[in-house]
């Protein structure tokens, strides 16, 4: 450290408020940089994430009314059951279309996720349009 005691004054005061300069300069960028990311992952949940979760939310609220409608024809005696069916069938390929609707949307589900909601889906809808058949014919 022999150089650095033969510096002047100016020059040792210089050296420390020139390494915090470029400390500050460097923080600034790298916020810059991040606040840019942080944009552009602002903008992929309000135009992608955002739609997904909406069509979600509407295809749970269609598989709800369609459980009520399948429970209101169990219980329902008279001409009510035609529309209970057609309300039942309804909403159950609405929820479908939407839920494929949000998988087209994302990015991250694997192929062999959305096999495994359709073969998920399809089970489901197979024992319900059976109890339904089974509530019209009288043996619910």
């Amino acid at each position: 450290m022999s150089w650095y005691d033969q510096l002047s004054f100016r020059w040792k005061l210089s050296f420390p408020l020139l390494a915090l300069l470029a400390i500050f300069i460097y923080a600034g960028l790298h916020t810059v940089h991040n606040t840019g990311t942080l944009g552009g992952y602002s903008k992929t949940i309000a135009k992608i994430h955002l739609q997904e979760i909406q069509l979600l939310i509407q295809a749970d609220r269609d598989l709800y009314q369609s459980l009520i409608a399948q429970r209101s024809l169990i219980f329902q005696q008279g001409g009510d059951q035609a529309k209970l069916k057609k309300e039942f069938a309804d909403n159950a390929q609405q929820a479908q279309d939407r839920v494929n609707q949000a998988l087209g949307l994302s990015v991250t589900p694997s192929q062999k996720e959305r096999e495994d909601f359709a073969q998920l889906f399809d089970q489901w809808k197979s024992l319900a349009d059976q109890v339904v058949s089974l509530t019209a014919a009288g043996d619910g």
